[in-house]
């Protein structure tokens, strides 16, 4: 079975930050067309986004590109084959599980698949796999700068152009057999986003360079930190009217409490270069929970000659749920918010100064 290009979500607009007010801006669902080769002009339902083009918004995380998807093969009998697309190093989808007949198939799934996390499945109790699913996800971790998402909707293809008519709320793959297969699938997030937008102050800018190294945030519930996994199981029920087919997501803590997860971490050896225009640096978190972040810095500083004068500095910053968003009503999967910083002096600085103190991270 052959695939193409994995695609995702959100919405385009952006979030902007004055201070301590936030904008919630809700994550449009997300798609994921699949062919033999990775080429198409197949326009996507409305709503939706390529998966490439929302994780490529994001600082040194075009890794999240072309992901693998964890997929179950169910059918109307109760039977169910756990398997995988993934994507190969001829830039072709494939599938872990061969067809080799036709038949229907009831297609439940996630991306992106991970190392550690266990799924399992178990049909609708009003009518089984053609009527729906609950898919439980466990060790998922609670935060990440994977966008996790699950399929929402599937259906067979007649060609890369084609998806037959792929609505929300439909799981119903008509395979026929052998290789060569269109498959088209919808997804929708089951976790919040944080999106840290992050600049160096103009005047600062000319006279120091800062290289970022990486980025933790540390999730914590009150005073403690929180868990560093989660078991999550979302309920769908499929749905004829094109309406979203999750009808429940539960959030269980598990693991310990000590991790502070990567959020970011340079693919350039010395670090990535902030400049004045925003970079964008995502989070994704379990909306349960949790009532606050420590968000952790790494970087270097240079002078405007291009001397290392202050290595393996780091910032800390705290983020008050509370204070973010209006009620915890609010905190709900599929919704982003974002947060503009900006890397400022400490002091007013004199060319001929060294520096004495370390630059901040101020939340606008």
């Amino acid at each position: 079975m052959g695939l193409l290009s994995l695609t995702g979500c959100s919405d385009d607009s952006e979030a902007e930050l004055a201070r301590t007010t936030v904008e919630l801006v809700p994550c449009a669902p997300s798609f994921v067309e699949e062919e033999l080769i990775p080429t198409r002009s197949w326009t996507p339902p409305t709503g939706y986004k390529l998966y490439e083009n929302l994780n490529n918004m994001f600082s040194d995380q075009a890794n999240l590109t072309n992901s693998d998807i964890g997929i179950f093969f169910t059918k109307e009998d109760g039977n169910k084959e756990e398997g995988r697309f993934f994507y190969g190093s001829d830039n072709k989808w494939r599938s872990s599980v061969e067809i080799t007949t036709a038949g229907t198939y009831y297609l439940y799934g996630f991306i992106p698949f991970m190392s550690g996390v266990t799924a399992s499945i178990n049909g609708s109790e009003s009518g089984g796999f053609p009527a729906g699913a609950v898919l439980t996800l466990n060790n998922l971790p609670t935060v990440t700068p994977n966008d996790i998402c699950v399929v929402v909707g599937a259906k067979a293809g007649t060609s890369t152009d084609n998806d037959n008519g792929l609505t929300t709320g439909q799981f119903a793959y008509a395979a026929t057999g052998g290789s060569g297969n269109y498959i088209f699938l919808l997804f929708d997030h089951i976790y919040s986003a944080l999106n840290f937008k992050v600049k160096v102050d103009a005047d600062y800018a000319q006279l120091r360079t800062i290289k970022l190294k990486t980025m933790t945030l540390q999730p914590k519930s009150g005073s403690n930190d929180y868990y560093d996994k989660a078991n999550v199981t979302v309920t769908l029920t499929a749905t004829t009217d094109g309406t979203t087919p999750i009808t429940n997501v539960t959030y269980t803590p598990s693991g310990t409490s000590t991790a502070a997860p990567l959020l970011f971490q340079s693919t350039e050896a010395a670090g990535t270069v902030l400049t004045t225009e925003a970079q964008n640096i995502r989070g994704c978190f379990t909306p349960a929970g949790i009532t606050s972040f420590v968000l952790k810095s790494t970087y270097d500083v240079y002078d405007r000659k291009g001397n290392l004068i202050r290595p393996d500095q780091t910032a800390e910053n705290t983020i008050d749920i509370s204070k973010v968003f209006t009620t915890s009503s609010d905190i709900t999967r599929g919704k982003m918010f974002t947060i503009n910083m900006t890397i400022k002096p400490t002091y007013l600085y004199v060319l001929s100064d060294p520096d004495l103190d370390n630059p901040t991270f101020e939340i606008d």
